[in-house]
């Protein structure tokens, strides 16, 4: 932002368009019409040894338009802050670029007209603390402050941010690791943060390390999904206690990926192990305390089980009265 000349940066945004054409697959099955996919650039200063990844393609919210959010990774191992936006998500510009540092993005959300974004500022080869910048009424970013309470500890960072919905309330909830144990902290403004302890206890109290892959507020707190040591795992709250949620079947099998609101509660989406075999799968739960698994949710082959990139199923988005699902690998897109 402000440097002279440009580059621009290729393969980080796809902005889909319908083509009107039907598609069939190699039996002849009608498959319905085909989205085209347009591949679009982002204007990055020209200077040598610069790249950029992308953590978030947040949709416009009331008058402002689209974000693209991101790491700039600059020479001398120097990174930013790094913000794009576009009122048609196929030309973009140049919002926001901090200065050198080393700060690394790792998630974005946004509610109303406030923008989050956290990451980690890394200090030596295996160090760094947990960060956020804040956006409001459509203005740059600026670094928030974090307590030492709040950051935790020497070795930190935020993963990934989601902007509170519905009966939860506004605010913002995170998570990330700090000094090797999951961490998760709750906003309600994207200024003023918290640790969730009674959450932190709850997942890191089992056996093994645990990791933390989605959350999502409800009516009752916060509702995080993710493994328990080698066992699939969510975690409720009742009032301030916290609780561990039941899976049918074999928790073992369950590799929790995402997690979304349903008309009915709430869906899980990721993949199942079953010996040396894997297949994609979903659970669905009306209060997220109890957990069915649908095995023959996707169509998709069951593969070897070192393939999950082929057989996992990533995000869950809603599309109209139905759902839309990505994954799958080179053998079997969704």
């Amino acid at each position: 932002m402000g440097r002279a000349g440009r580059w621009t940066v290729t393969v980080v945004v796809l902005a889909a368009v319908a083509s009107g054409c039907e598609v069939k697959t190699g039996s002849g099955r009608d498959v319905g019409h085909s989205m085209g996919w347009q591949k679009v650039e982002l204007p990055i200063a020209a200077e040598a040894q610069r790249s950029v990844q992308l953590v978030g393609l947040l949709p416009p919210s009331g008058p402002f338009p689209w974000l693209a959010v991101g790491t700039v990774t600059l020479p001398q191992r120097a990174s930013t802050l790094g913000i794009w936006q576009s009122t048609d998500a196929v030309r973009w510009t140049t919002r926001f670029e901090g200065s050198p540092g080393r700060f690394v993005a790792h998630g974005a959300a946004r509610q109303g007209d406030r923008l989050v974004v956290v990451g980690e500022e890394r200090g030596g080869t295996d160090t760094g603390r947990a960060a956020v910048w804040l956006a409001e009424g459509g203005g740059d970013p600026v670094r928030v402050r974090l307590t030492p309470a709040v950051e935790g500890g020497s070795n930190g960072s935020m993963t990934g941010v989601t902007g509170e919905e519905g009966g939860g309330g506004a605010g913002f909830l995170a998570r990330g690791r700090v000094d090797g144990n999951v961490a998760l902290w709750r906003s309600p403004d994207g200024r003023q943060w918290q640790r969730l302890a009674g959450a932190e206890q709850a997942v890191n109290g089992g056996e093994g390390s645990s990791a933390v892959a989605a959350l999502l507020s409800t009516t009752d707190g916060p509702l995080v999904i993710g493994r328990s040591g080698a066992e699939a795992a969510a975690w409720y709250a009742e009032g301030d206690q916290w609780h561990r949620a039941t899976f049918a079947g074999n928790p073992a099998e369950g590799h929790p990926a995402t997690l979304v609101r349903t008309p009915d509660g709430f869906l899980i989406a990721g993949y199942e192990r079953t010996g040396d075999r894997a297949h994609p799968t979903i659970w669905s739960s009306t209060d997220g305390r109890d957990w069915l698994a649908s095995t023959s949710a996707f169509d998709l082959p069951i593969k070897p089980t070192w393939d999950t990139f082929g057989i996992a199923v990533r995000a869950v988005a809603p599309s109209g009265s139905g759902w839309i699902a990505s994954g799958g690998g080179p053998a079997a897109e969704v």
